[in-house]
């Protein structure tokens, strides 16, 4: 028996089987899809209601559990690729998506970081201050903007500083932290947080922010004696603002803020929102 043949055989057999796994995959794509726009009827969408589509949480909650569930025979990186795509096609799907950028040295890498999570559809709108990028988040119903992270070359120091006296001012009260990106940590060179009217929702392994407004030396001190068992200081921020991490989802009305405020060393404080902490490979559960 001409062993070709056999192997040409064979080889048609695995072609026809792929073929038919896509055509179920389209099938689920399509019910998918048909899901996401039940979910756009009953958020009152399809009524003209405005608002963020935009669920960081819940789409944390969604890469946690698959790449979990792959147990590594599907690449966490593709299943995030895949999923992320067809999570911003959903978004869009159900209003259209725009995000504001800050122009940096940094800008291509972040642009990469937004088509990534984004997809290809979204919408970047450029500005040269982080007051007009979250100005114009304020001014929307459910645009966002990228607040860019320092790599630790100090490059963005000065811009996120930025950020964080403008997003702590009483201007934007109605704006937070409500996700970081990339989601795969180290997935991209590039790191930032997006900011928006989308709530900071628990998705079980988060990071709350807080500014905090003292002259002392160390903020994160102050939200210790609190009552919070884990803090960091994250950023020194233009005086007299700090930006401070607390381990784990806590709510704005959280009694130890209370506390914090009745601190004679804090001249104020601002609730930021927070993240879904990103994972790496083997870290989905």
């Amino acid at each position: 028996m001409d062993r070709r043949a056999g192997t040409s055989g064979e080889l048609e057999d695995v072609r026809r089987e792929i073929d038919a796994i896509d055509d179920a995959m389209l099938d689920l794509l399509r019910r998918r899809f048909g899901a996401v726009a039940r979910v756009k009827a009953i958020k009152g969408l399809d009524a003209g209601a405005k608002g963020p589509a935009f669920r960081p949480a819940r789409e944390a909650q969604v890469i946690r559990r698959l790449v979990e569930a792959g147990e590594g025979a599907v690449p966490a990186g593709t299943v995030a690729k895949i999923w992320f795509e067809l999570m911003a096609a959903a978004t869009q799907m159900q209003a259209p998506l725009r995000l504001h950028l800050v122009t940096t040295v940094r800008r291509a890498q972040h642009q990469d970081l937004i088509r990534f999570h984004g997809g290809p559809d979204v919408e970047i709108v450029s500005h040269f201050r982080p007051e007009d990028a979250l100005g114009a988040v304020a001014e929307s119903s459910g645009d966002m903007a990228l607040w860019p992270i320092d790599d630790g070359s100090g490059a963005l120091t000065y811009i996120e500083q930025r950020f964080l006296s403008a997003l702590a001012g009483e201007k934007v009260a109605d704006l937070r932290i409500n996700a970081r990106l990339p989601f795969m940590a180290d997935a991209l060179r590039a790191s930032a947080y997006v900011i928006g009217k989308a709530p900071y929702e628990a998705s079980g392994d988060d990071t709350t922010m807080i500014a905090v407004a003292t002259s002392a030396d160390d903020a994160a001190a102050l939200v210790t004696d609190a009552g919070f068992a884990q803090a960091a200081t994250v950023l020194g921020g233009e005086a007299p603002w700090s930006l401070v991490a607390l381990a784990g989802y806590t709510s704005a009305d959280d009694g130890r803020f209370g506390r914090l405020a009745d601190n004679a060393a804090v001249d104020g404080w601002r609730y930021l929102g927070g993240f879904a902490n990103p994972i790496t490979v083997g870290d989905a559960s």
